[in-house]
């Protein structure tokens, strides 16, 4: 990638954050990290990353309340979310809050990338592969 894309990755368990952050890397994105909302809010306000890749059940501020207020913000309103959370009863919120791509953990591999890739390609055709449920 000439023009490398920079995910946020928002969730409170470093290895989860630690392994997505490589599997990105990998695939040629960049990455920052923040370990709660306050702190992925804050992140996307500062840096304007091309996607976020979130958690919902986290301290602090948990990922729904994050994603209401990227979504209330003129200046983070744009930016693509994919949730990834174990909490599949989270879905339908999600949706409703915004939210372009829901992935249950434990995520697959390739459904995070099919998800990272079609929303940072601006493509708004769903994704159904494996765990990744579109939410468009």
């Amino acid at each position: 990638m000439a023009n490398k894309k920079h995910i946020l990755i928002v969730d409170d368990d470093h290895d989860i954050r630690r392994g997505t952050h490589f599997r990105l890397r990998s695939a040629g994105y960049e990455t920052l990290q923040a370990e709660n909302g306050r702190q992925g809010v804050d992140a996307a306000e500062a840096n304007r990353p091309d996607a976020i890749v979130m958690d919902i059940r986290m301290p602090v501020m948990d990922g729904s309340e994050a994603l209401k207020q990227l979504q209330s913000s003129e200046s983070t309103r744009d930016i693509p979310v994919i949730i990834m959370s174990a909490s599949p009863c989270e879905e339908a919120t999600c949706r409703d809050q915004g939210a372009r791509f829901f992935i249950r953990k434990p995520y697959s591999v390739n459904a995070l990338l099919a998800a990272v890739d079609a929303v940072t390609n601006d493509s708004r055709k769903p994704v159904v592969e494996c765990q990744a449920a579109a939410v468009s």
